[in-house]
């Protein structure tokens, strides 16, 4: 009877329906949907990739420091310059 055409709407509506009601039941107040999959592997694994991804951020947190530093004498230098020129007219 639920599978006829005329008992479609119906048949619908207690799709939707009883997947609310388990989430009342369950006093379920709101859910989160992630699109997407998710790996579960060792902890040693795990600790293996933290490491890396540790050492990647050191590199550039050093080269970002180095890098500030030598735009820093760049600018000085710059700034020195301009200085030592008369200005234009």
């Amino acid at each position: 009877m639920l599978r006829s055409d005329e008992m479609r709407g119906v048949s619908m509506l207690l799709e939707i329906t009883k997947p609310e009601l388990v989430l009342e039941e369950q006093n379920i107040i709101s859910t989160l949907i992630v699109f997407g999959g998710a790996k579960i592997v060792e902890e040693s694994s795990a600790q293996i990739k933290i490491d890396e991804i540790k050492k990647l951020l050191e590199k550039f947190y050093v080269f970002d420091l180095v890098l500030s530093k030598v735009l820093f004498k760049i600018s000085c230098f710059v700034n020195c310059i301009g200085s030592t020129f008369p200005a234009s007219p």
